[in-house]
């Protein structure tokens, strides 16, 4: 599965919900829907995306902390590499 782009992702759940709760709005005007029954749609609606977006949140900050690991782990590989080249050249040299 491709990383996807949180921004984007958010940007993507905040739009989609402004349109659910504005077609809610619209049931409501036109009285397709009684207007306790819109509100408990639009709570439920809104809990759903908070869930998702902490999700997304919580996914963002887990990729990030692998990528730290990575830079940590290749930046130790550096050094490690230059002491043994430093520790040989001092050992044969």
């Amino acid at each position: 599965m491709p990383d996807h782009d949180p921004i984007v992702e958010l940007h993507r759940l905040q739009t989609e919900t402004m349109q659910q709760l504005e077609r809610i709005a619209e049931d409501i005007k036109a009285g397709r829907v009684p207007a306790e029954e819109g509100g408990q749609r639009a709570r439920a609606l809104v809990a759903a995306s908070d869930a998702r977006r902490s999700a997304l949140f919580a996914a963002g900050a887990a990729a990030a902390d692998r990528r730290t690991r990575r830079a940590w782990l290749m930046a130790l590989a550096v050094v490690v590499a230059a002491a043994v080249a430093v520790l040989g050249r001092v050992l044969l040299g």
